[in-house]
């Protein structure tokens, strides 16, 4: 082989290991109100203010948020009537918001949005080991195909009324899947924590496996909610989810035709287990640790 030719070969082998590493021809992001037709890299923590939307991903391009945060901004004590937009929007098919970044900080989105990531609905897109912290209007996650290893903790809304300090009003839902035009929608190996409902879903093909939910309750008692809020007459799978929280319903509806293995409640916090547990959708504990 000439020496040309070797430089050729070696050339196309770091161009090629540069894309597969998400860094080649990546926008870097530094403030919010940002559109990327390409893929894009945060740069910098970047904070957002009300009614501000913080990234939006078009052409299906992908966001890399390395180990570093998108805030919404709204001031103290900055509840829901005064939230920001969306923090990552997703408007066509195939965008992913990730890390690439092995550091022990994850990246994260923090405070009062309308929803953390909105992925409208769009197939194969990805919400991958972001962790999700604050209040949101409608959810953290919606709309996405795949939602794998991320980390949600819901939290009051910091001017919302409530009763004592047992019952706040807390986030209605963690993950919503509306129908979606995918095969199979995934949610799998999330912590879940802080909301009325972990998972809500109008879906006809979903997985929720491998989860741990920590779902919260107001006053009084919300019985048409449930720590797992499920429809649709298709394809669903809810198997191997730890489920734990305030008195509550589980499952709700408890449809017939949606596959249950191996989901553990805790028998003695939770107002629906042993409903679940009956009609062989749960299986009990006394052992689970609130989570």
């Amino acid at each position: 082989m000439c020496a040309s030719t070797r430089i050729l070969v070696i050339s196309a082998a770091i161009a090629f290991c540069l894309i597969a590493h998400g860094i080649a021809h990546a926008t870097t992001v530094t403030h919010c109100g940002t559109t990327c037709s390409t893929d894009c890299v945060l740069g910098a923590d970047i904070a957002c203010q009300p009614g501000q939307d913080g990234i939006t991903l078009t052409n299906g391009a992908s966001l890399d948020m390395r180990d570093l945060s998108i805030t919404c901004d709204n001031g103290y004590p900055g509840g829901s009537t005064d939230s920001c937009g969306n923090a990552v929007t997703m408007l066509s098919p195939n965008s992913r918001v990730f890390t690439s970044s092995t550091s022990s900080f994850r990246p994260s989105i923090v405070g009062v949005w309308n929803n953390a990531v909105d992925c409208r609905s769009q197939v194969t897109t990805t919400v991958k080991g972001i962790s999700i912290r604050g209040y949101w209007n409608n959810a953290a996650i919606t709309g996405c195909h795949l939602v794998l290893l991320n980390t949600i903790e819901g939290v009051p809304d910091p001017v919302g009324s409530f009763v004592d300090t047992t019952f706040w009003s807390w986030p209605t839902r963690c993950v919503h899947h509306p129908a979606t035009p995918e095969l199979y929608d995934v949610v799998q190996s999330n912590h879940l924590a802080g909301c009325n409902s972990a998972v809500t879903s109008i879906a006809s093909a979903l997985a929720v496996d491998d989860n741990t939910m920590d779902c919260r309750d107001n006053l009084p008692v919300l019985a048409s909610f449930g720590c797992l809020q499920v429809n649709g007459p298709g394809t669903i799978r809810i198997s191997n989810n730890v489920l734990t929280g305030d008195s509550r319903s589980v499952m709700h509806p408890q449809a017939s035709s949606i596959l249950f293995q191996n989901n553990l409640c805790k028998l003695s916090t939770m107002r629906g287990c042993a409903q679940c547990v009956s009609k062989g959708q749960c299986v009990p504990s006394a052992t689970i640790d609130d989570l």
